[in-house]
């Protein structure tokens, strides 16, 4: 081959070698679990105001209001929380995961759990909080429509941010009903501010 030739060929080459870079670094994944983002729509109100909007509509001040934040190989940032609306006693969770440092996070959905036991180890699925990105409860739980659920979706992000102090923040929480008796399940809305309080003792 001519020298000329062949200085093209490298030439080329190296080109779609940096390409192929570019391209594997811009392409985002879809499920990753919770993004960090530049800024986000904060909720009004106190620290234990929370607003709920759909099912229920009115503003609570909650009871009591802890955040717990560990891992090993991903870590994660969860708030929990109880309180009353309506008439109703609720036990509140929402999580960052995977948490990095302080600051607003999109809770975007986790990558689907392999079906098959021979799969390769996944730690990000393995290792998620329970319930991730959230639920709520009214008590009781097993009541038809008294269980919400986180539903990460492109249409209704959820959002969740910790203070620099990682001792407060706000959510803004999409959940729907997982145990109604029948039809469409029901949207509900949380959101609020929130100042970590004890654990909760079991």
């Amino acid at each position: 081959m001519p020298r000329s030739h062949r200085l093209f060929a490298i030439g080329l080459a190296g080109v779609l070698v940096v390409a192929c870079g570019n391209e594997t670094a811009a392409t985002p994944t879809a499920d990753e679990g919770s993004v960090r983002v530049a800024s986000a729509h904060p909720p009004l109100g106190d620290a234990g105001q929370i607003t709920f909007s759909g099912t229920f509509d009115g503003t609570s001040q909650s009871t009591h209001e802890s955040c717990e934040s560990s891992g090993t190989a991903f870590r994660h940032f969860t708030l929990t929380a109880t309180g009353e609306i309506a008439g109703h006693q609720y036990f509140l969770s929402a999580s960052i995961y995977p948490y990095v440092v302080p600051g607003t996070y999109e809770l975007r959905s986790l990558p689907h759990a392999p079906l098959d036991y021979t799969s390769t180890p996944t730690p990000l699925i393995e290792q998620a909080p329970s319930g991730y990105p959230g639920f709520l409860n009214f008590i009781p739980k097993s009541d038809p429509g008294n269980a919400y659920a986180g539903m990460p979706s492109a249409i209704a992000t959820s959002a969740m941010a910790a203070d620099s102090n990682e001792k407060s923040g706000w959510f803004d929480l999409r959940i729907v009903s997982v145990n109604q008796k029948s039809g469409t399940p029901k949207a509900l809305r949380v959101a609020g501010r929130f100042g970590c309080g004890q654990p909760f003792q079991i």
